[in-house]
């Protein structure tokens, strides 16, 4: 082989390897929508679950918060993810103190879905006389 030959050979390769890179970027970028606490962001990541893309955000759940899908699932182009993070709530009903954990967003909703759900399992009655925050609340 002449040197000409093998210039154009080497050549050839480096376009070949940029050229299957590339693809292989484009292929493997996922534009994904992200909600975390009703702050919505469009991130792209190259990871394969939810919890790489989570990761990849600096996101880290507790064991109050919710994810949706769940971390273990495969994350496609044009998937959304949406975080709710799990904040501790007291609860006063006829002067006994109750703490439970809700992912509402608000105070105000706070009470009602921490009460329902607490009726649906007979720990508490319906109706909420006057609620507490303990931590996490902006």
């Amino acid at each position: 082989m002449s040197s000409p030959t093998i210039r154009r050979a080497t050549r050839a390769g480096v376009v070949c390897a940029l050229a299957l890179g590339v693809s292989g970027v484009v292929v493997m970028d996922k534009s994904v929508a992200l909600s975390v606490d009703g702050q919505k962001s469009t991130v792209h990541s190259f990871g394969g679950t939810v919890a790489d893309v989570l990761d990849k955000q600096g996101i880290e759940l507790g064991e109050n918060d919710v994810v949706t899908p769940s971390a273990q699932t495969s994350v496609d182009d044009g998937q959304t993810i949406v975080v709710r993070y799990g904040r501790k709530l007291a609860v006063t009903v006829d002067g006994k103190e109750r703490v439970y954990w809700t992912t509402a967003s608000t105070v105000g909703r706070a009470p009602r879905s921490s009460a329902s759900a607490a009726a649906r399992t007979r720990s508490c009655p319906p109706l909420v006389a006057r609620a507490s925050v303990v931590t996490g609340w902006s």
